[in-house]
């Protein structure tokens, strides 16, 4: 999903519309909730992630604090042989009263529920 240069990221999409994140090569966030959203007849895709993290130290002049980073994620759908792939930009919103946002970066995702379904019953 996203990094200085790039990480890996499993995330699931459930069919409630609800984000899971699971293992990451990145920092791992203390609380973690998003939503998607795909229109199979535009093959549009959007996505939104909070993660939030820990900070400080106990005893200092900080101490201890949690911010959160809100991750938009907008792409197209396609396929990747027999596989569905979502490619596109990430983007930080700026001001929420506006709208305004600014693109960051860029994300891929891969579905691979049949190669862990695969590596699941072979195991």
């Amino acid at each position: 999903m996203e990094g200085q240069h790039s990480c890996l990221t499993e995330l699931i999409l459930h069919d409630s519309g609800d984000v899971t994140i699971e293992k990451t090569e990145g920092p791992t966030p203390s609380d973690s909730h998003g939503s998607w959203y795909a229109d199979g007849d535009t093959q549009r895709f959007a996505m939104s992630v909070v993660k939030t993290f820990g900070g400080g130290r106990e005893g200092t002049d900080l101490g201890t604090f949690e911010y959160s980073v809100k991750r938009e994620f907008v792409g197209e759908i396609s396929k990747v042989g027999d596989n569905l792939a979502v490619s596109g930009s990430v983007r930080v919103v700026i001001d929420e009263d506006s709208g305004m946002d600014a693109e960051v970066g860029y994300f891929s995702l891969i579905d691979t529920t049949n190669e862990m379904d695969w590596v699941a019953n072979t195991a």
